[in-house]
């Protein structure tokens, strides 16, 4: 829209900005027509309608509780569901000895197939990268222990094949034990594949929330330097310290706000102190606790 300032302007700026907001998004620009004299281009003031980044556009709708609760869709991370973990296919569990040579089964995952077809696969990565399959995992060159497990990249590799009924070449990338065994396991729909490639996982930490559990824009909210899977994640006793002086980097308003809500968190903090549960933090899962904490924890 383009206005001209005036003053019987009324609501005319109010509602061009309200169509803008809706139009974009929730974020409208005003860019000034007058050039000031030492300006090359006009002067912009970006407006948003939510909480938002004037740098990198990061907006996050409006707060609410069940933002802050990795058992809500509305605040678990995404890519974990609000587990804070993920698995993964761990190279010491693929080669669980590195004493033994590949021909001797140190690729575990493909060591017990009675197929050719893996054997005859490794022999071809071991021809083009001139190395011994005889020779103890150990002792390979780096380069080619990088290229069993995770894939040659850009290499192009010649892989003879021979099935007892016709031999044949194949030219291709080799995709990798690791990135075959994850493929393999999102794919299938065998629950008996599945159980056989989760032998060689591990769990760790979620890399889209760090263990955290909770969607980027929750992670964003934070009160003293510290967003509430940090807090979570003291123990009650430097929770305890934490809560108590809060209030000294909290505004006057926020004060105000907040007042009730810690009176009731330091309360109970306070309580779990004194029963001797200091050493337990606050993101500890219930199912580890025993029978004497639970008993503790619910008399708060």
């Amino acid at each position: 829209d383009r206005i001209v300032v005036r003053d019987d302007l009324g609501n005319r700026l109010a509602d061009s900005f309200e169509i803008a907001l809706q139009l974009t998004d929730g974020i409208a620009v005003a860019e000034f027509a007058d050039l000031k004299d030492d300006e090359k281009e006009p002067e912009r003031i970006v407006f948003s309608s939510r909480f938002a980044c004037p740098v990198s556009g990061f907006t996050i709708d409006e707060i609410e509780p069940r933002l802050f609760s990795f058992n809500n869709p509305f605040g678990a991370c995404p890519s974990c569901d609000g587990l804070g973990t993920q698995y993964f296919i761990d190279p010491d569990l693929v080669i669980p000895d590195q004493g033994l040579s590949i021909r001797k089964g140190a690729v575990a995952p493909w060591s017990k197939s009675t197929s050719p077809y893996y054997t005859q696969t490794l022999d071809s990565i071991a021809k083009h990268y001139k190395f011994s399959v005889t020779v103890p995992w150990s002792e390979l060159p780096k380069k080619a222990q990088e290229a069993v497990l995770y894939g040659s990249g850009d290499d192009v590799i010649t892989f003879s094949y021979d099935d007892g009924l016709r031999s044949y070449k194949n030219k291709k990338p080799f995709e990798g034990v690791i990135p075959n065994l994850n493929r393999r396991w999102r794919e299938t729909d065998s629950a008996w594949a599945r159980e056989e490639i989760e032998k060689f996982q591990d769990v760790t930490d979620c890399e889209a929330c760090s263990g955290f559990r909770l969607k980027p824009e929750a992670l964003a909210v934070k009160v003293g330097d510290k967003h509430v899977s940090q807090v979570a994640q003291l123990s009650i006793k430097e929770a305890d310290a934490w809560f108590a002086n809060i209030d000294k980097q909290l505004t006057k308003k926020q004060n105000e706000i907040a007042g009730r809500v810690l009176k009731e968190i330091r309360e109970r903090l306070h309580f779990l102190n004194n029963v001797g549960l200091d050493y337990l933090s606050l993101s500890r899962n219930s199912g580890t606790l025993s029978g004497g904490e639970s008993q503790r924890i619910r008399l708060a």
